[in-house]
């Protein structure tokens, strides 16, 4: 069983219409319908409170549960565990809509509450995925499912971390199911935000027009590593899954605005201290970031992609105001005169 949070949206809509296109593309259903104001639909008691909302910003509760491979619940089961799953989490009196989701092989549930109570006031969320995993793992053995990827945790059993890929303790698909799994939990907008964020795990991954995805391990030297794997030889349909979560991601259209203010002002205080790219990469390294530039043929440094390790959230540098091309460019060239100017100094001196 693998419950993701989605990110938090500054209104409804996002995530409501996102469901209902689902619906009427005949993609998704409504399973049940849960505390709705009197005379009213969920819906409309989703506007009702949203117009009610005293100062929070972000007011849209967004949740995907995926029952894993092997794992066959009764939707009434369903049901049941997103109601116990809602309580835990302070969202039991809450008016919440379950759709299930067949666009996939597999059918999945995604849940859309609202974080505003009848009060007009917020409700709590603090170290709500920690809370979120906490109830989960104490509704397991009621319900018979195991936490997380199964892979994952076979994986570690065998002393393999599932973090990154190595072909040489073998289980190749496994592996890469676990590593996929891992990468969906992120916030990312394109096929190639997703791509080089399998990279960082050691997996490259190229998409088909057909609508497959197919993956290979790579070395620690970047080298491809394996054979071709086919995403029909896993559990996870890859290329709609990735579909998926870019649409969500960007449905919500301002994207997870506190997640990249914190990058940005991690990128703001460690930019004046780099002497050089490898440098800049290093300290946001040290800060849970991993940054990679994007150059043009001519080396010229153009942008930047930014993985926040924490949060789960990968960042184009147009979404960070406090990313400058031009400044690493500036320090690039920099760094360039000062080796140049040692090496002339180290030749006067031989001579």
């Amino acid at each position: 069983m693998i419950v993701k949070l989605m990110g938090s949206a500054p209104s409804m809509s996002s995530a409501v219409m996102y469901n209902e296109n689902k619906v009427k593309e005949g993609e998704a259903v409504v399973i049940a319908q849960v505390n709705p104001d009197t005379g009213l639909s969920v819906l409309d008691t989703f506007s009702r409170l949203e117009r009610m909302n005293i100062r929070s910003k972000e007011v849209s509760f967004h949740m995907s549960v995926n029952p894993a491979e092997g794992e066959r619940m009764k939707e009434s089961d369903v049901i049941r565990f997103v109601s116990e799953l809602m309580s835990g989490l302070g969202y039991g009196s809450q008016p919440y809509v379950i759709y299930r989701h067949d666009d996939i092989e597999r059918s999945h549930y995604h849940v859309v509450s609202i974080r505003t109570d009848h009060r007009g006031k917020k409700i709590p969320d603090r170290q709500e995925q920690r809370k979120c995993m906490s109830v989960i793992e104490g509704l397991a053995p009621y319900y018979g499912f195991r936490v997380g990827n199964g892979n994952a945790e076979a994986l570690v059993e065998l002393g393999i971390d599932p973090r990154r890929f190595d072909h040489s303790k073998g289980h190749v698909a496994a592996q890469l199911e676990a590593i996929v799994q891992r990468c969906l939990s992120y916030r990312f907008t394109s096929q190639e935000q997703f791509k080089l964020l399998m990279r960082t795990h050691g997996v490259s991954v190229s998409f088909r027009e057909g609508g497959t995805a197919v993956l290979q391990g790579l070395a620690d030297d970047g080298r491809q590593c394996t054979k071709p794997v086919d995403e029909r030889a896993l559990s996870i349909a890859v290329n709609d899954e990735v579909a998926d979560r870019i649409a969500l991601s960007l449905s919500s259209g301002r994207g997870p605005v506190r997640e990249a203010q914190k990058v940005a002002r991690i990128v703001s205080a460690c930019l004046p201290h780099a002497d050089s790219v490898q440098g800049f990469e290093s300290m946001l390294e040290r800060k849970g970031i991993s940054c990679h530039v994007r150059r043009r043929d001519d080396g010229r440094i153009v942008g930047a992609t930014f993985i926040d390790k924490d949060t789960r959230c990968v960042f184009g540098s147009s979404e960070i105001r406090t990313f400058k091309a031009s400044e690493l460019n500036a320090i690039e060239s920099k760094g360039k005169v000062q080796d140049s100017g040692r090496s002339q100094k180290a030749s006067g001196r031989k001579m």
